[in-house]
């Protein structure tokens, strides 16, 4: 019965290898500077230590070219960064070996290993004017960060989702109109709609702060 088991067990294996759900596995079972062993047919790693397994952030999707395209993340503090690439301590690097160990024959794959895109938000908040300014912008400015941290890793950012959530803040009557810019190193885009993220994961630009882009007005019925 136990053979049956693992038999069973390693024709499910096989059936799914080259799926997003196996490289996303396949991703966070990596071991940072760990050298994998074969274990009959299955790639692994002599000793499982999750203190190893740094990448806590993973998302798969295929290019039009058939590429498959694995964006990942660790934490640092609590923050998403991407893995490090400096000699001696080249984890992008001992990820990317890993995962050429595991390739399935004829697929490429293409690591995304970037720091989080930067989010600036233009637009005019109206609040209710017998309200103190300073606790409207605070309730603003959480309303906005509270709604990009719960962002899925490869999230899209949504303009109307987050008009929505600003007009849900405290002392807001309205908001109008909304604008994102969105940049990943020298890339930047700007739009009213959807910007999806380079890296998976979005902050707030440190350099343009949400308050400084965003004018606030008491509101006139």
């Amino acid at each position: 019965m136990g053979e049956l088991k693992a038999e069973v067990s390693s024709l499910a294996d096989t059936a799914e290898i080259g799926t997003a759900a196996w490289w996303d596995r396949v991703v966070r079972e990596f071991q940072v500077f760990d050298s994998p062993v074969v274990v009959g047919s299955k790639t692994t790693y002599a000793v499982l230590d999750p203190t190893k397994q740094i990448v806590k952030r993973v998302a798969v999707k295929q290019d039009a070219s058939g590429t498959v395209v694995i964006k990942v993340a660790k934490e640092v503090g609590g923050s998403l960064e991407p893995l490090d690439d400096a000699t001696g301590n080249d984890e992008i690097g001992s990820l990317e070996s890993y995962l050429i160990s595991r390739q399935p024959f004829g697929v490429d794959f293409l690591l995304v290993n970037l720091a989080a895109d930067k989010l600036r938000v233009y637009a005019t908040v109206y609040y209710h004017p017998v309200l103190d300014i300073d606790s409207v912008k605070e309730a603003v400015d959480q309303a906005i960060k509270g709604y990009i941290a719960a962002l899925s890793f490869d999230g899209k950012v949504y303009v109307r989702r987050l008009t929505d959530a600003i007009q849900l803040a405290a002392g807001v009557r309205d908001v109008s109109p909304v604008v994102i810019s969105g940049s990943s190193g020298s890339l930047s885009v700007s739009t009213d709609q959807v910007y999806e993220t380079a890296s998976g994961h979005v902050v707030e630009d440190p350099d343009v702060l949400f308050l400084s882009t965003l004018q606030f007005e008491p509101f006139e019925p």
